[in-house]
């Protein structure tokens, strides 16, 4: 039975047989999970993050290792051992007292500018505000400043060359929809082209010629299917003969040669008959 005594054997007290009391572990607080965006197909100049906003001064730390260390509980009769005192916290020793912010030396801020800045009097208050709050020291301002100054010139780049691509697409596929025009493209494009010019030359004056051409550059009205349009139907207009007057009269002269001097000056042959 399980209640009965073994003969011979001592049995321990109520104080052996009594586990020690183990404080239960804290709760883990687990990290909340951060999403990574999925990156886009190309990187927009807009959302790239400068150096400064990608900087992180402390690593991420993961939820396992943020977990505390479980406690086995201790065996009966096993004596607890001392709680272990660091040397800093030894009972009757004080620590040095800090000193307070406001008591430390102000530090003084002088940077010098990078080229790609301007010089802002307000936003650079409001930097060395920042600076001196943390008591950031001046040389590690300055390297800062010339990380932000390097970001906005790469991100200034990188616009103006999406800029100029969105630009060069755009006149590509201006020029594509002129070959596939009915009147400008196919086979006969070099004599549409040809008109066109011709009309050119013929409504902008020589000395007009350079500024012209830099407004078809700017614009690109020389891609433009419309623009060339509108010149190719003026160029058919000039070509083309016109249509004759409903109703048509006939000359005074009914188709005869005419009379008088000027007649006799054009028939002067005797043959003619003009000098009779």
């Amino acid at each position: 039975m399980a209640d009965e005594a073994i003969p011979g054997a001592e049995q321990p007290t109520a104080a052996a047989v009594e586990a020690p009391v183990v404080a239960a572990p804290e709760a883990v607080v687990e990290a909340p999970a951060v999403e990574t965006p999925a990156a886009p197909a190309e990187p927009n100049p807009h959302e790239t993050p400068t150096l400064l906003e990608g900087f992180k001064d402390k690593p991420e730390v993961k939820a396992e290792e943020a977990k505390p260390a479980e406690e086995k509980p201790a065996e009966p009769g096993a004596e607890a051992k001392p709680a272990e005192v660091k040397p800093e916290e030894k009972p009757g020793e004080a620590k040095p007292a800090e000193t307070p912010a406001a008591d430390l030396p102000p530090i003084t801020y002088e940077f010098k500018l990078p080229e790609a800045l301007k010089d802002d009097s307000d936003k650079m208050g409001a930097y060395t505000g920042v600076l001196a709050e943390h008591r950031v020291p001046p040389e590690a301002g300055q390297k800062l400043l010339d990380m932000h100054a390097t970001a906005m010139q790469s991100y200034a780049e990188q616009v103006a060359q999406n800029q100029m691509k969105v630009w060069n697409d755009t006149r590509a596929d201006w020029r594509k929809q002129v070959m596939a025009d009915e009147q400008l493209g196919g086979a006969g494009h070099q004599t549409a082209m040809g008109a066109i010019a011709r009309m050119r030359d013929m409504f902008v004056s020589e000395k007009d010629m350079p500024a012209f051409d830099e407004f078809l550059r700017i614009t690109g009205a020389g891609d433009h299917p419309a623009f060339l349009r509108m010149l190719h139907s003026a160029a058919r207009h000039f070509d083309e003969p016109g249509m004759p007057p409903p109703n048509p009269k006939p000359s005074p002269s009914n188709g005869q040669a005419p009379k008088g001097r000027f007649r006799d000056a054009i028939y002067d042959h005797p043959r003619s008959g003009g000098s009779r």
